[in-house]
């Protein structure tokens, strides 16, 4: 590393330095996983450590085309007691070779420090502490750990020799097989990583074959392998080591099946906390728990682990993420705020309580997933025995609450919102309701107004009725006229002309017409007016003029137009249809006679009772 680079680190503080060391950290692993990666992104998303991560960079380049130089040596390299053959595997927390203990001519995988550790003295704390915490687990499916040493600086530890794949090489192997018709060239063999020479993939062949075969002793195979790793974490759990970085990369699968729980780099002791400091996101995100992708780290505890494992069960199952989101920070969102789809929505094929179990461990909310890793086992193999699980569904209700809990901030804010929309309702109602009842009084008073009105119109209209009838007796027609001229609604208002007001103005009409007529046409004193009429179109009038002979004459000239020899004796009333087509006579000899009023030819003749004729309202209708 340059001068320059480390007048920058010194001059930092502690937390600066904290910050660096984890981009350092980035770089490394990225570039120790042949990850390509753009200096340019860094120094725009952290340019106050422009300088310092140009540097480092620089020196990152070099280190890591040196280690590729030593991935493939021209001949075997022995670090102390032990012969590297090739290697096998790679990450951020180190090398893993394929070796041999000369000592005990047994094989072993070695891990080795890579030299980019330097950078970080938490890297170097964290190998050490990998290789101690492995060291103190004896259990059939976890890795154990034989030799811990340093040699010419270069710090290893040597474990067991897992002869197999990792889970991640099985779901790669599994997805490839969903896009393609036909295997590899060499289907025993594929590379585990981009890194890795190939390996024996016979344990991948034979879940290969369950998968495209008997779908449900698959699903069976998957759980008997995630009943391995929860019995692994629960012997883990028990001694107070949680791994805090469970993933398909860190489960390997043996020739005969066997489940193998490796890399405890990041697990995290009850009695060391010191390795990880407050706010630190510490694990692999895509399989982070909600708690862990937080950097709430007093809320880790051994439950992550069963997160993480039923994280790595889903995509085993699904051979989907349970989060694919390509950006750091929308998967950290989803893992904070978005619930897994449930497996039966992508593979209608999964078993219910095996959805149920893993949906269970991926609960967000801490006290929801299973308490311990052995309730998880017996849970797995209560499912493999074909008995009922002890894990329920979780109901809408219940996924309501978890999310009110887990957004408490959210769901006051929504809280708040509700009920202020809920005032506002309730006041929108009582005012409307308010607002009713002001147009009911309207209305009820309206009405009496109107009823009013209606009385008081009712009253003058028998006053004008009973003035007219007196005007009408003293012989002021023209005042009696204009009195029930008053009373004919006008603007669509209600007629309350009844029966008095006709025959008053009748009894004036035919006073008039008789008058009028008399004057222009006669010379007599006396006129009966029940003898006389005029048609609804007031061309015509008929009368008798009092013998049995009826006349109709034009009205406005006097000209007759016809003579009917009405009755036998005289005529006493003479009346036209309210259509002006026909003519009604009515005799002393109490014969009704209907006529043509056109032309006074003869309809009908109807004998009638010897009572008194009356004429209808309008005289309409004789009776």
């Amino acid at each position: 590393m340059t001068n320059s680079s480390n007048v920058n680190l010194n001059q930092a503080n502690s937390t600066d330095m904290s910050r660096l060391a984890d981009v350092v950290n980035e770089l490394a692993d990225r570039l120790s996983a042949g990850v390509p990666v753009d200096l340019a992104d860094y120094l725009r998303e952290y340019p106050e450590y422009a300088q310092s991560l140009r540097d480092i960079y620089s020196t990152l380049c070099h280190i890591d085309l040196a280690a590729d130089c030593l991935t493939t040596p021209p001949a075997a390299k022995e670090l102390g007691d032990f012969q590297l053959l090739r290697e096998i595997g790679r990450g951020g927390m180190g090398i893993v070779y394929e070796a041999r203990q000369l000592s005990l001519n047994r094989p072993v995988a070695v891990k080795v420090l890579p030299f980019a550790a330097m950078l970080d003295e938490r890297r170097l704390q964290r190998f050490k502490h990998e290789a101690q915490s492995a060291a103190a687990l004896r259990h059939p499916h976890i890795v154990g750990v034989h030799f811990v040493g340093c040699e010419r600086g270069v710090h290893h530890f040597a474990m067991e020799l897992v002869d197999g794949p990792s889970l991640s090489a099985i779901i790669a192997q599994l997805q490839a097989d969903q896009h393609r018709e036909s295997p590899d060239d060499d289907p025993g063999r594929t590379p585990a990583s981009g890194r890795e020479e190939y390996v024996d993939t016979r344990p991948i062949d034979a879940v290969a074959t369950l998968q495209s075969g008997n779908r449900a002793e698959y699903f069976r195979g998957l759980a008997r392998l995630a009943l391995q790793a929860a019995d692994a974490l629960g012997h883990a759990h028990d001694v107070g080591i949680v791994h805090r970085d469970i993933k398909p990369s860190n489960l390997l699968v043996d020739r005969s099946g066997k489940l193998w729980v490796t890399d405890f780099g990041l697990a995290m002791s009850q009695c060391d906390s010191s390795l990880t400091l407050s706010g630190d996101v510490v694990g692999t995100l895509r399989y982070m728990s909600p708690e862990q992708a937080n950097g709430r780290r007093e809320f880790v505890d051994h439950r992550t682990d069963i997160y993480s494992l039923g994280a790595t069960l889903y995509e085993l199952v699904t051979l989907k993420p349970v989060f694919s989101e390509s950006s750091r920070q929308a998967i950290l969102r989803q893992i904070d705020e978005q619930e897994p789809v449930p497996l039966r929505h992508i593979d209608p094929t999964v078993p219910i309580d095996l959805e149920t179990i893993v949906l269970k461990c991926l609960s967000k909310d801490i006290p929801s997933r299973y308490a311990t890793a052995g309730e998880l086992s017996i849970d797995l193999q209560r499912y493999l025995d074909d008995r009922p699980i002890l894990a329920r569904r979780v109901s809408a209700w219940q996924r309501m609450r978890r999310w009110i809990r887990r957004n408490r901030m959210i769901s006051l804010l929504t809280a708040t919102v509700i009920a202020l929309l809920a005032v506002l309702t309730t006041l929108g109602f009582l005012s409307a309701a308010r607002q009713s009842r002001l147009v009911s009084q309207a209305n009820a008073l309206q009405a009496q107004a109107q009823d009013l009105a209606e009385q008081t119109r009712h009253d003058l209209y028998v006053s004008v009725v009973n003035r007219s009838y007196d005007a009408w007796y003293a012989g002021d027609g023209p005042g009696t006229v204009a009195m029930l001229s008053s009373l004919i609604p006008q603007d669509q208002t209600s007629d309350l002309r009844g029966v008095e007001w006709h025959y008053l103005w009748n009894l004036t009409s035919a006073t008039r017409l008789a008058r009028r007529f008399h004057q222009e046409y006669m010379s007599d004193d006396y006129i009966d007016v029940s003898c006389i009429d005029v048609s609804p179109d007031g061309i015509r009038l008929a009368w008798a003029p009092g013998s049995n002979v009826v006349k109709c004459l034009e009205f406005a000239t006097g000209k007759e137009l016809y003579e009917i020899e009405a009755d036998t004796t005289w005529v006493r009333c003479v009346r036209f249809s309210p259509d002006g087509r026909l003519l009604a006579t009515v005799g002393a000899s109490h014969v009704l006679k209907i006529w043509n009023a056109s032309n006074g030819m003869l309809r009908q003749t109807i004998p009638l009772a010897r009572s008194p004729i009356h004429q209808s309202p309008g005289c309409r209708w004789l009776a």
